[in-house]
């Protein structure tokens, strides 16, 4: 008799878990229901980390790293690069410009997945995750339900995906998002997708929400396979207008302040020492970036900006480069303004040398003929986007990427 009322105890502790999936999955989409509708508007800064691999090798290779800002505002992802005044609407793939890039992590696909109807769910069962148990269920969303979109370059494709999901087996709080791609039409040539986004409990204005703590999202083709890692951190509310401005109170003090404002004229010589280191392994494409004025710039006898005037921008890009006989790395930096001593004003201007040709072995500012060899690099030919307007792109020759405070760079200002 003991033994019996043991199986029965036994049997009913089982009950929910063989009886009722439908039941499980219902008190999931509410929690994720329930967090998307008391979410506020908020932002974080993501760090991505982007690797790739060549068809003929094992191992992913990190090429770059970006920095963003992004903000869920009623519910849409918007983007800016860290420092700047305000978010654009503008979709990720066209703030970053280029190379492997994905979006939805914060919404989007928890919307599509559990607020719209599409997709077919089927319980695993529980199972251990970082320490704990938790509800697994497998789901597949077809393609005439899909809104799930496979983008590369121009092309895009709205394609069927399928994954699974881990939620707590107790709080029934989302913990994992799997979802698989591999039917992917012409003339895309990524052959299969692969995303997974780890949740956390993060504190928003008062209460605690699940939301994304990183994201990888593994693109693979024929040529080559793209990986990203995203981190998300300093997560907080915003309230304000859906055009988002980043200004601190004592920014906001000086601004107000009366400024004169400073023209720079076309076809002057700027010379400036970097400021703010740039390292391969902690800076990333949209950081922050200073430089300073070496020496007066003048016109016509006039100071036009003091020596040690400070001219703000970011760094644009941070490219890995290799052929059968060279590594390198391609470097971009984008001035945008200058101030000093209560005068501020816009910078335009084309990058004239890097390292002012004592570096010349290993700095080399970009040229406008890609097919132009360089005498000291053998056989050395661009592989870059042309520059943007008032960006400077050089050259860094080696594996290792550090370039310390004091490089000397040369523009000469150009019209807006």
């Amino acid at each position: 008799m003991m033994r019996l009322a043991f199986l029965a105890f036994l049997c009913l502790q089982a009950a929910p878990a063989q009886t009722a999936p439908s039941e499980l999955l219902k008190q999931i989409q509410l929690r994720v229901a329930g967090s998307l509708a008391h979410l506020p508007n908020y932002t974080c800064r993501q760090t991505i980390e982007r690797f790739s691999r060549p068809a003929d090798s094992k191992r992913f290779i990190l090429q770059d790293r970006l920095r963003l800002d992004v903000a869920l505002i009623e519910g849409k992802e918007l983007y800016a690069w860290p420092g700047s005044p305000r978010f654009e609407d503008k979709a990720i793939f066209d703030v970053v410009g280029g190379g492997a890039v994905g979006s939805g992590n914060f919404a989007t696909h928890l919307r599509n997945l559990f607020l719209k109807p599409g997709a077919q769910f089927t319980l695993v069962g529980k199972e251990e995750m970082a320490g704990q148990k938790a509800w697994r269920f497998d789901f597949r969303v077809p393609l005439e339900r899909s809104e799930f979109t496979i983008r590369e370059g121009s092309e895009r494709a709205i394609v069927g995906y399928y994954g699974s999901i881990w939620a707590d087996g107790e709080t029934f709080d989302l913990l994992r998002l799997e979802a698989n791609v591999d039917q992917i039409p012409p003339p895309l040539t990524i052959t299969k997708s692969a995303d997974v986004i780890e949740y956390g409990r993060v504190r928003i204005g008062g209460a605690d929400f699940m939301l994304p703590k990183t994201a990888e999202m593994t693109l693979f083709s024929p040529v080559v396979d793209n990986r990203n890692v995203t981190h998300f951190e300093g997560c907080r509310q915003y309230v304000g207008e859906s055009v988002l401005s980043f200004v601190d109170p004592q920014t906001a003090a000086d601004a107000a302040k009366p400024v004169e404002k400073v023209n720079l004229p076309a076809g002057l010589n700027v010379e400036m020492n970097l400021a703010t280191p740039i390292d391969k392994e902690k800076s990333a494409v949209g950081d922050e970036l200073t430089a300073v004025l070496y020496r007066p710039l003048r016109l016509d006898g006039k100071i036009l900006l003091p020596k040690g005037a400070h001219f703000h921008g970011r760094i644009s890009r941070m490219e890995l480069r290799r052929t059968t006989a060279l590594t390198y790395h391609v470097i971009g930096v984008l001035l945008d303004s200058v101030e000093a001593q209560g005068r501020r004003g816009e910078f335009h201007g084309v990058l004239e040398d890097a390292g002012l040709t004592i570096n010349a072995s290993f700095h080399v500012p970009y040229q406008r003929n890609p097919g132009r060899q360089f005498n000291i690099w053998t056989n050395f030919r661009h592989e870059t986007a042309l520059p943007k307007p008032d960006e400077g792109v050089f050259y860094v020759r080696g594996d290792i990427l550090r370039l310390t405070p004091g490089m000397r760079l040369l523009w000469r200002t150009a019209a807006p």
